[in-house]
C-alpha cells in the first residue's frame, strides 16, 4: 500500500543539512524532490559564454515547465570584445547574405591555402556571438517569473548586437514589467551606456524597488568628465525611479570623490535599506558633508543601514583614518552641513552594520577612541547590531552596548553579531547581564579557551565546557510532581506556567507522564499517581512502590564522585534504595544519577549530565571516562523519560 510522502517543508528542513547538490542526485525519488531538484537547476540562468552548452540552456527555456523556474538571470559576457580589439558586426540584414555567401568563402580559403590580413583590418565577430544573442533574447521572454537580472560588463565593448539584447529585456513583453532588482557592476564610463536607457522604459519598470551598483576599477583610468558623466546618470536614474526604488547597495573599488557623487543624488522617499561598502580615505572622501547629507535625507525612512570600509570584492587599498573619524566626530557648531555619522539621528532603524577598524593597532590618539557614537542617540530603536571588521575584547563590547537604548532601563537590543579573539566564558556572563531581550547571536572566534589569554590552560576546550557548564547555579536538575487528576493538573500548568515560556516537551507511557521546559529539554515533570513504570528496579521493594509515588526532586552534582557520595550518604542517613548510582542512557548518553528514598518515601535524585571524561576526578578514573565520552557522541542517544524510577 503506498504511503503519503514527507510535507515539502521537513524535506527543506531535511536538504538544509545536506550539501546543496545532493538534490540533483535524489532527483527520482518523488516529485517532490524531482520539483527541488528542477528549481535548484533553473532558477539562475549564467549567460557567460557564447558555446553549445549555453545555447541548449536557452532552448530548453522553450519548454514553460522550465522557463517558468527562473528567477534570476546572470549576464556576465565573456564573448565580448575587449575595448581594444578591433572588430567589425554586421547589421541583422547582413546576416542572411553571410550565412548564405560562408560556404562559398569556406571552398575559396580552402583552395587560396591560409592568407595574412593587415594588422589594422578589423576581425569580424564569430557567427555565434548573433546566434546566442538571437537565442537567448527570444527564451528570456518566456520566463514568466524572472525578476532578477545581475550585469557584470567591464573592459568589454558594447557592440551594438550585445545593446540592442540589453534593451531588449527592459520591454514590455520581456522581463522589464516583473524586474524588482538589478544589480550593476562595471565602470566609471560604461554608467551612462547602461543606465540611461532605462528611463525610456520608466513605465515598464515599475516594480523596480530594488538597486545594487558595484563600482569595478578599469584598466584604463577614467577622466574627470566621465566621472562627472556617472553621476549625472545616477541621478537622472534616481529621479525616474525614485518612487519605487527601497533598497540601494553601492559598492566601489574606484578612489574618486565619493562624497561629491552622493551630495549629486535626489532623496528616495521609499528607501529602507541602504548599504554603502567602499574604500574611506583622503581620495574617496576628502569631504564627507556630501556624503553625510545624503543619508540625513533618509534618515526617517531607513530600517536597515550597512556600512563598510571595504569593496564588495577584493580590493588593493585600504580605508584609512578619514573612516574612523567619520563614525565618531561631532560636527562644529559652526558648520550648516551634517559632517559625521555621530550628528546623524535615525528615527526608525532597527538593523546597523558596521564594518570597524582595529582602532588598538593605530598610534596616537586614535587608539582610545570608541568604535562607534552612543548608539542611543544615533539609534534609539535599534534591535539588531552586527559587528564586522575587527576583534573586538569584552571591554570594547561591554563600551558599545552601554550606549544602546533602554527599555525599562534594560538594552533593547534583540540580535547581536561580532568576532572575537578567544571565546571566553566572562562574555557569555556579560551578555546574560546587559541583554535580556536577547534572541538571536552569532560569535565569531579564533579559539576556545576557558580563561583570559594571559592564563590560557593546556586543555583550553574542556575547561571552556567546565566552565560554562558550571555556569548554571541553580542546585536543582528537575522537579516532578505525581498527582491524582492530570488532565486537570496539565491544563492548569499550561496555563499558569505560559508567561514563564514553560512548554509540554516531551510525552511518556501514553501521556501519563509530562515533561515541561523553556528550553531544549524539561525540569519540571508531572505524572499520573496511577502510572506504573515499564520497568520496575530489583532493588526498590515492594512496600516502596507506592510510597514513591510522591513528590521527585533531582539535584544537580558537580561530578560524578559526589552522586556516589550523595547515594552513600544518604542511606546512611536512613534513606531507603531507589537504585544504585550508575548510567542510566535511557534517559540520556551521559545520565549519571542515584536514587533514594527520603524517610517518608519521597524519591530524591542526585545526577551528573557531564561526559565521563569532565565527570571523574583526573586519573586513570578520568581516562576511563573517555569511553563514556565516545558512547556519547556515537550512539547519539537524546534526553528521554529520567522519571522511569519515579512512577
Amino acid at each position: 500500500m503506498p504511503t503519503s510522502d514527507l510535507p515539502v517543508e521537513l524535506w527543506l528542513e531535511i536538504l538544509a543539512y545536506l550539501p546543496r547538490t545532493t538534490i540533483h542526485k535524489m532527483i527520482g525519488v518523488n516529485r517532490t524532490l524531482f520539483e527541488l531538484a528542477l528549481n535548484d537547476m533553473y532558477e539562475e540562468v549564467r549567460f557567460i559564454a557564447d558555446d553549445k552548452g549555453m545555447t541548449k540552456t536557452f532552448k530548453q527555456l522553450q519548454y514553460a515547465g522550465i522557463a517558468q523556474r527562473v528567477r534570476h538571470l546572470f549576464i556576465r559576457p565573456a564573448f565580448l570584445p575587449g575595448i581594444t580589439e578591433n572588430v567589425s558586426f554586421e547589421s541583422q540584414s547582413k546576416k542572411l547574405h553571410k550565412r548564405v555567401a560562408s560556404g562559398v568563402y569556406s571552398f575559396k580559403k580552402l583552395v587560396a591555402g591560409p592568407q595574412t590580413t593587415s594588422k589594422g583590418d578589423p576581425e569580424m565577430l564569430p557567427e555565434s556571438v548573433y546566434d546566442i544573442l538571437e537565442v537567448a533574447g527570444k527564451a528570456v521572454k518566456l520566463c514568466g517569473n524572472l525578476n532578477e537580472i545581475t550585469l557584470v560588463l567591464h573592459d568589454h565593448a558594447l557592440i551594438p548586437p550585445f545593446v540592442s539584447f540589453l534593451h531588449s529585456l527592459w520591454e514590455s513583453d520581456s522581463v522589464g514589467p516583473n524586474l524588482r532588482k538589478l544589480t550593476v557592476d562595471t565602470t566609471v564610463v560604461k554608467i551612462p551606456v547602461l543606465l540611461d536607457p532605462l528611463q525610456r522604459f520608466r513605465n515598464v519598470l515599475t516594480n523596480l524597488d530594488e538597486f545594487r551598483l558595484d563600482l569595478a576599477p578599469s584598466r584604463y583610468k577614467h577622466l574627470s568628465e566621465d566621472w562627472c558623466s556617472a553621476g549625472q546618470s545616477l541621478v537622472s536614474f534616481f529621479n525616474t525611479f525614485k518612487g519605487t526604488i527601497t533598497s540601494f547597495s553601492f559598492s566601489s573599488m574606484v578612489l574618486d570623490n565619493l562624497g561629491e557623487l552622493f551630495e549629486m543624488l535626489p532623496r528616495l522617499p521609499k528607501l529602507k535599506r541602504f548599504e554603502m561598502l567602499a574604500i574611506i580615505n583622503v581620495e574617496s572622501l576628502p569631504r564627507p558633508e556630501g556624503f553625510t547629507g545624503f543619508i540625513s535625507k533618509h534618515t526617517s525612512t531607513l530600517e536597515t543601514f550597512v556600512f563598510k570600509p571595504e569593496a564588495r570584492h577584493i580590493s588593493f587599498y585600504h580605508s584609512d583614518d578619514v573612516y574612523t573619524l567619520w563614525l565618531n566626530e561631532t560636527s562644529l557648531p559652526t558648520l550648516e552641513k551634517f559632517y559625521a555619522f555621530n550628528d546623524l539621528n535615525f528615527a526608525c532603524l532597527r538593523t546597523l552594520e558596521v564594518g570597524l577598524r582595529n582602532l588598538d593597532a593605530n598610534r596616537g590618539n586614535n587608539a582610545n577612541m570608541a568604535f562607534l557614537p552612543p548608539l542611543s542617540h544615533v539609534a534609539p530603536t535599534l534591535t539588531k547590531l552586527v559587528l564586522t571588521g575587527t576583534f573586538i575584547s569584552p571591554e570594547r563590547l561591554s563600551q558599545i552596548l552601554d550606549t544602546a537604548s533602554r527599555h525599562g532601563g534594560k538594552i533593547i537590543l534583540e540580535e547581536l553579531s561580532f568576532t572575537v579573539r578567544s571565546l571566553i566564558p566572562d562574555l557569555f556572563d556579560l551578555l546574560v547581564k546587559k541583554l535580556p531581550f536577547l534572541k538571536a547571536l552569532t560569535i565569531k572566534y579564533e579559539d576556545i579557551c576557558g580563561y583570559p589569554m594571559n592564563k590560557q590552560p593546556s586543555r583550553p576546550r574542556l575547561t571552556f565546557d567546565g566552565a560554562m557548564y558550571g555556569r548554571n547555579k541553580m542546585p536543582i536538575s528537575h522537579l516532578a510532581f505525581s498527582v491524582k487528576n492530570l488532565d486537570e493538573m496539565r491544563e492548569f500548568y499550561v496555563a499558569a506556567l505560559k508567561p514563564l515560556g514553560y512548554k509540554i516537551k516531551v510525552r511518556f507511557q501514553e501521556g501519563k507522564v509530562l515533561g515541561f521546559g523553556t528550553g531544549p529539554g524539561p525540569d519540571f515533570w508531572l505524572a499520573d499517581y496511577n502510572a506504573r513504570p515499564e520497568t520496575a528496579p530489583k532493588s526498590i521493594p515492594p512496600e516502596a512502590q507506592d510510597l514513591k509515588r510522591k513528590t521527585h526532586i533531582a539535584f544537580k552534582a558537580s561530578n560524578r564522585q559526589q552522586v556516589r557520595d550523595f547515594y552513600t550518604a544518604a542511606l546512611a542517613a536512613g534513606g531507603k534504595d531507589n537504585g544504585a548510582p550508575g548510567l542510566r542512557p535511557q534517559y540520556f548518553a551521559t545520565y549519571y544519577g542515584a536514587f533514594v528514598l527520603d524517610p517518608e518515601g519521597r524519591n530524591v535524585e542526585a545526577v551528573c549530565l557531564k561526559p565521563g571524561f569532565l565527570a571523574e576526578p583526573w586519573g586513570v578514573t578520568g581516562w576511563l571516562g573517555v569511553t563514556s565520552l565516545l558512547a556519547a557522541v556515537v550512539s547519539g542517544a537524546y534526553y528521554a523519560g529520567f522519571l522511569e524510577r519515579f512512577v
